[in-house]
């Protein structure tokens, strides 16, 4: 039986040792739920942590200004200066690099690997999404804003199968870049 995403991500989110209690598998093979299990170790997730960190301070300081803008039904005109804030944005040139420069973590290399697939594949959305942009091409930017929607909910659910905290920097460090600062920040 699949496991739902929604059961997925809470699991992870809270336990994600009882993963298997959503209807996963349902395999009794200890081996395979062992290495389900394993994260990365805490000197590592320490140092992902900090080739993280200014990412997600990037992200804490700058904000997509646009009022009324809805990436899910664009306007064209609103689409350079969303291209020109995607860009911007250095999550998206270099942090991949630096997370891959790090090598393989002593425990959870799966866990890490799967996790560095699902960042670089919302990476490669947010860029399908800023050529989108900077063409004023507003189909083809909804599409890959849609993907990278929920590209960005399985990078989540993978740093913290990986073992990374919730509030995980690297997290943070590809957060919604689309987001606005909301009045309440």
């Amino acid at each position: 039986m699949p496991i739902s995403r929604t059961c997925s991500l809470a699991l992870a989110l809270v336990a994600p040792g009882l993963l298997g209690a959503c209807g996963g598998s349902g395999s009794t093979d200890d081996s395979s739920a062992a290495s389900e299990t394993v994260t990365v170790d805490k000197a590592f997730g320490a140092r992902a942590e900090g080739v993280c960190g200014p990412y997600a301070h990037y992200n804490d300081t700058h904000f997509l200004r646009l009022t009324g803008f809805s990436r899910y039904a664009p306007d064209p005109a609103d689409l350079p200066e969303v291209a020109a804030h995607l860009d911007r944005n250095p999550a998206y040139d270099t942090l991949m690099a630096k997370l891959a420069a790090l090598g393989e973590p002593e425990t959870g290399s799966a866990a890490w690997s799967a996790a560095l697939r699902e960042m670089r594949s919302d990476v490669a959305l947010v860029r399908a999404e800023t050529v989108d942009a900077g063409h004023a091409d507003a189909d083809g930017f909804a599409q890959h804003a849609d993907r990278q929607s929920q590209s960005a909910t399985d990078t989540h659910l993978a740093l913290v199968r990986a073992g990374l905290s919730p509030g995980s920097s690297c997290i943070d460090a590809l957060r919604d870049p689309l987001a606005g600062k909301t009045a309440a920040e």
